[in-house]
């Protein structure tokens, strides 16, 4: 688990401590200072307050989850936890981001490799033809990069290797390879990454120069910003074309 989800959900918890105490008075808390896993049978009550006083959802969940993992004997009482969670999700639908369309995505290209930000545009189209994360071919360096010359095999195709993926927290590998097949995107990383040695990365600017780069391209495109297009909608707009697959590696 990452810090800050250690973090979120601790601070959770203490928000759901101080209900407790508001609720039940000192005197009644002081109970489970002997037995702490019966502040388990008031967590629904809890989140009901959070739906009624407006609060968001991400916060019970990660209440639920960090109390499942704490008390796992008390699995059982958290039933019906996840039943409001279920419910809330039902009257409060979660908004997805919106997948970034294909022609913007060449705009940004075009208007980018226009203005030497060669680097930038490379990491980008790797991100949606690699249905990445825009963090994670951030933080890559050149030799998490297998390009068609490096393999030495006859195809044109190329891979990207994914340390501590998302994905992985959830059992399905430490280490991740996304599979790359747009000639294009195959073509511009040969020509701009080819050449840096093992340890650069291939985006040596923090995340938030990056932001500002993209942000400028919406501006100069005069893209709207009630369509909210952020990096994050890189990942949902390749997920929807389904060009190429992500590889779990043990």
């Amino acid at each position: 688990m990452q810090p800050a989800t250690q973090l979120l959900q601790q601070r959770v918890h203490s928000r759901f401590v101080a209900w407790l105490e508001s609720e039940l008075g000192s005197e009644v808390l002081d109970r489970f200072s002997v037995d702490p896993s019966l502040q388990v049978h008031f967590v629904r009550a809890f989140g009901n307050w959070l739906y009624q006083t407006g609060e968001p959802m991400y916060l019970f969940r990660h209440l639920v989850v960090y109390l499942q993992q704490r008390f796992p004997s008390s699995r059982g009482a958290l039933t019906s936890s996840w039943e409001l969670l279920a419910r809330w999700e039902i009257a409060l639908p979660v908004n997805h981001r919106p997948p970034l369309p294909k022609p913007i995505l060449d705009s940004f290209a075009a208007l980018g490799l226009s203005w030497g930000w060669r680097r930038w545009v490379v990491v980008t189209l790797i991100a949606f033809h690699g249905a990445l994360r825009i963090i994670e071919p951030l933080n890559a360096r050149r030799r998490d990069l297998l390009l068609p010359t490096d393999s030495g095999i006859d195809r044109n195709v190329m891979f990207l290797r994914v340390g501590a993926p998302k994905p992985g927290r959830r059992g399905r590998g430490r280490v991740q390879h996304t599979r790359i097949a747009d000639a294009v995107t195959i073509q511009l990383a040969t020509s701009v990454f080819g050449q840096l040695s093992a340890d650069e990365f291939l985006y040596p600017a923090a995340p938030a120069t990056y932001r500002r780069r993209w942000d400028r391209l919406l501006e100069v495109l005069e893209i709207p910003s009630e369509l909210r297009l952020t990096p994050g909608c890189l990942t949902p707009g390749r997920v929807r074309l389904l060009v190429s697959l992500r590889y779990p590696c043990e």
